[in-house]
């Protein structure tokens, strides 16, 4: 029981970098993905720990289709565990056991901002 509720704060955790970073990619406020927004948010989904990501995939699926809505959409199936997305080729893989490595008591974890989260 605690550690199923550790696990869901871990997940909630990577969840909300991983929103954090997509909104913050659109510099634009256009609902839409230039290249070089995806260039930046491909280099800072990469340095979230906690995931698995999927570059080539993640590429592809935007080449369809460009927007933040897509986006969201990809994250969603990852949180939903979608049977095409856990079949398929996924985007992002949630793992919170690197989370939990070598962090012990009351270690930190930094986040792409530069912040630290408690764990």
């Amino acid at each position: 029981l605690v550690q199923e509720k550790i696990r869901k704060k871990l997940q909630q955790r990577v969840m909300q970098q991983l929103l954090g970073v997509v909104v913050n990619a659109d510099k634009d406020s256009d609902f839409s993905l230039s290249p070089n927004e995806v260039d930046v948010l491909v280099v800072r989904l990469g340095l979230i720990e906690g995931i698995e990501f999927n570059e080539k995939r993640f590429r592809e699926m935007l080449a369809e289709d460009p927007s933040i809505h897509s986006v969201f959409k990809m994250l969603r199936s990852m949180q939903e565990g979608d049977e095409e997305y856990e079949y398929g080729n996924p985007v992002f893989v949630c793992k919170q056991e690197r989370l939990l490595e070598d962090k012990g008591a009351g270690g930190t974890n930094p986040t792409v901002d530069g912040t630290e989260a408690s764990f």
